[in-house]
């Protein structure tokens, strides 16, 4: 879990977001959003740029009863809850939650 990841929209299902691994070979496309996790409880969050080029955003993460990852960043608005659904060497699966 601890490396950075791309959120691979083709391969979504109704419920969750697939992400690869940030050197996986994915199909290029454009304005993909990320998430880097760090081993001491940071977080970064890529969104796409004005030149669709990935701009972070640094913030804290972590888990909750076992299964939920809480990702806090300084705007308040950007704090995300997420159901942790896999995590393999080459896939993250992650289900958002509702506030």
């Amino acid at each position: 879990m601890f490396r950075r990841w791309v959120h691979v929209r083709e391969e979504d299902e109704p419920e969750t977001r697939t992400y690869r691994p940030y050197d996986y070979p994915i199909p290029p496309g454009r304005g993909r959003d990320g998430i880097a996790f760090r081993l001491d409880g940071t977080v970064t969050r890529y969104d796409s740029g004005p030149t669709d080029a990935p701009v972070g955003v640094t913030g804290r993460w972590s888990l909750r009863d076992d299964d939920v990852l809480q990702l806090n960043f300084p705007d308040r608005s950007l704090a995300t809850r997420y159901r942790l659904v896999a995590v393999e060497p080459e896939r993250l699966r992650l289900a958002p939650l509702t506030r």
